[in-house]
């Protein structure tokens, strides 16, 4: 029922939903992994919390940063391709959020 509901109201559809869980279950593994570690190499359950905690924040701003990075070489590498073969270069995306795809005609 609830699924229902998501779906009317947010539109999320099954592969939506799936993707959520999909995020959701990795943070959490990723919270565990990172206080095992934490715990084995202080042996203080307290420190391990506290960088459980911190860790994973950090390492997906850290990701967001490096996705944005890559792009942005991508879209760079598309011109250069571009104008070494006599073509004018495209302007760079304003918004690098989104996929890049090749330009099409």
């Amino acid at each position: 029922m609830m699924a229902k509901q998501l779906e009317e109201k947010f539109g999320f559809d099954s592969e939506a939903r799936t993707q959520a869980l999909k995020t959701a279950t990795y943070a959490v593994m990723h919270l565990v992994v990172a206080m095992a570690v934490a715990y084995a190499l202080s042996g203080s359950w307290k420190i391990a919390l506290g960088i459980g905690l911190i860790e994973p924040a950090v390492q997906t701003v850290a990701y967001t940063l490096h996705e944005r990075v890559w792009k942005r070489a991508a879209a760079r590498r598309g011109q250069l391709d571009e104008g070494s073969q006599g073509e004018a270069p495209r302007p760079l995306p304003a918004d690098l959020s989104g996929d890049i795809r090749p330009a099409t005609g």
